[in-house]
């Protein structure tokens, strides 16, 4: 209930935000412009506020009840202020296109839907429908500069504020709000849903607070989170290597790592010129590197659980390394990343189930052979995607193709009531496979 609460608060925090709402009102034009025309340049005109996106919502476009503009003046700036209110826009646009002689007139102004004022105005003569098109282009990137002018903070890279806050908070409902009463000693319960209801609220809206004047990118929200993450790993391998025990002692680490890393990693995109994809693959490969750690410990029989957490560290670092540059020779993106990594964990399961497949029980091997199933698959899927370049979400898109494949796999077993072993780990395996490279060919 109190996560539902949290959630709650977060969702109410988040509709106070938003970009400047435009609505469009139709053309008006001289009566030898055809109606076609019109809805094509106010068609054009809604398109290019869109392109705009990170300023602009497009509330809507509308057709007046009775002529805003007269002789190329605007004569009911009133109706206009109305229709901003009606369709909840602070700003509307409207034009008017007159045919002269040897040229088109064109006059386009923005209302403020608050004030009822013209804010812009601009008078333009075209000589052809393509100079048309033009001068409503600029007029709308001097739209946008005027925006900006009003709102400095819009002309800062942001396209991650948002994201990387609510990422922030969630990881905090999840984790510090849980952890940190514990590792400050806190038994009592009321006080430790306290601490899971406020403070994700509190990282929220200090966090947007805090990032209202400041850049905040993809490569900012991925080292941020991905570190905050990493972090809570490598407290765990510390508390093994200097045998830390105990509920409250256990999570002083995890937790003054993973906050220690969230700021860290956040704090590095400012300093170096990191891209989103080398800090994403650089992230998932730090996550795969503890894995290979853990396998080296059972490979080389390591007895000592501070010793495999060693091999656990020792092989994380270098992993995130050889993970950023990769990406960096490769040119990934984000999804790229994902997509790769997707394929690597395929490629080692595939490679168990073989083994599996062939009768082999011994441990080692299927140690060993995820890890170079897991390594092949990356190459391989490296190779295929050669210099396609998916954008965000794709990655995403891949690894659900994967996961639904296998569930529909596991799923047919129990239709077809399979009992035997074999068979039973190879079909989710054949269609996770399948589910990835559907999901991959339709992203192309």
């Amino acid at each position: 209930m109190n996560k539902l609460f949290a959630i709650s608060g977060l969702l109410f925090v988040l509709s106070l935000f938003g970009e400047e709402g435009v609505a469009v009102s139709y053309f008006e034009a001289s009566g030898d412009i055809p109606e076609p025309k019109i809805e094509l340049y106010t068609n054009f005109l809604v398109g290019e506020l869109a392109a705009h996106y990170e300023l602009f919502i497009i509330q809507g476009k509308k057709k007046a009840v009775e002529n805003i503009w007269e002789d190329g003046e605007i004569t009911d700036i009133l109706a206009l202020k109305k229709m901003g209110k009606d369709l909840k826009a602070t700003y509307v646009l409207t034009g008017w296109l007159e045919k002269l002689p040897n040229v088109f007139l064109m006059k386009l102004a923005v209302v403020s839907a608050k004030k009822g004022e013209v804010v812009l105005r601009r008078e333009l003569k075209c000589e052809s429908e393509p100079e048309i098109i033009s001068g409503i282009k600029d007029f709308v990137c001097t739209f946008a500069g005027f925006i900006e002018r009003q709102f400095p903070s819009k002309r800062i890279n942001q396209e991650a504020r948002g994201s990387w806050a609510v990422g922030e908070a969630f990881f905090t409902l999840g984790w510090y709000g849980w952890a940190i009463p514990r590792a400050l000693g806190v038994t009592d319960g009321k006080v430790i849903i306290a601490s899971e209801m406020t403070l994700p609220l509190a990282v929220l809206i200090g966090g947007l607070s805090a990032t209202k004047m400041r850049p905040v990118t993809s490569t900012h929200a991925i080292g941020s989170l991905g570190g905050a993450y990493l972090g809570i790993a490598d407290g765990y391998c510390l508390n093994s290597i200097f045998d830390i025990a105990g509920e409250q002692g256990s999570l002083v680490l995890p937790v003054g790592m993973s906050l220690l890393e969230n700021i860290g990693g956040f704090s590095l995109a400012d300093k170096f010129d990191i891209t989103a994809g080398e800090a994403e693959y650089s992230v998932l490969s730090a996550g795969e590197g503890y894995l290979y750690g853990l396998g080296f410990g059972e490979l080389f029989d390591v007895k000592s659980h501070s010793g495999r957490a060693l091999l656990a560290l020792g092989t994380r670092l270098p992993s995130q390394f050889i993970g950023y540059k990769i990406a960096s020779i490769r040119e990934y993106t984000p999804a790229d990343g994902e997509i790769i990594t997707t394929a690597g964990l395929l490629g080692a399961a595939t490679t168990c189930d073989l083994l599996f497949q062939l009768g082999i029980e011994d441990d080692d091997s299927y140690i060993g052979g995820a890890m170079l199933g897991n390594i092949a698959g990356a190459a391989i899927m490296d190779r295929i995607n050669g210099e396609r370049h998916f954008s965000r979400g794709n990655g995403i898109l891949a690894y659900t193709g994967a996961y639904l494949g296998a569930l529909f796999g596991t799923g047919l077993n129990v239709l077809f009531e399979v009992r035997d072993e074999k068979t039973l780990t190879m079909i989710p395996n054949l269609t996770a496979i399948a589910g990835f490279v559907l999901t991959y060919n339709l992203m192309k």
